[in-house]
């Protein structure tokens, strides 16, 4: 099984113990992961899990770096990306409406505080009036968490 196969496969197990009223706070809102990519090896997956796990137990739209940014892009350019979603501002009805922030969710995935890029995203979801949601604390995730953890050992553990 590779590691595409091995990530679908722990999203759909995790998915199963997962209900919709377990991750009630993401309802209507659409979710920002952030998380250490920079000098990570095959970072891509515990975004991509994430990603999947959501979507298996909701509707939301998921804005995942991982995904958007080109592997191969310089640091400051995937940063301006990144800031830049952040910061997107929309409106439901006519321009009389207030504005709100794109995401109403951020959720940081374990390993943030090591990441340069995680802490600003941090620190400008928090500007930007975005939820802040660490993975690795909250007890909604709690029923994930294995699952995610298993995942990181095996993509660690890859090749050797």
């Amino acid at each position: 099984m590779n590691l595409d196969e091995y990530t679908d496969k722990l999203a759909e197990l995790a998915a199963e113990s997962v209900t919709e009223s377990d991750l009630h706070f993401l309802k209507g809102r659409n979710v920002y992961l952030s998380g250490p990519i920079t000098g990570v090896k095959r970072y891509k997956y515990p975004f991509i899990f994430v990603e999947k796990v959501l979507h298996k137990v909701s509707d939301v739209m998921v804005f995942n770096p991982a995904t958007e940014i080109l592997f191969d892009s310089p640091y400051e350019a995937a940063m301006a990306t990144c800031v830049q979603a952040l910061s997107l501002r929309v409106r439901d009805g006519d321009e009389d409406e207030p504005c709100y922030p794109m995401y109403g969710v951020m959720i940081l995935l374990p390993g943030w505080t090591k990441s340069k890029g995680a802490q600003i995203e941090n620190r400008v979801a928090e500007a930007c009036g975005i939820e802040v949601v660490d993975m690795s604390l909250d007890a909604a995730f709690a029923k994930i968490m294995p699952f995610y953890r298993a995942l990181v050992d095996v993509v660690n553990n890859y090749g050797k």
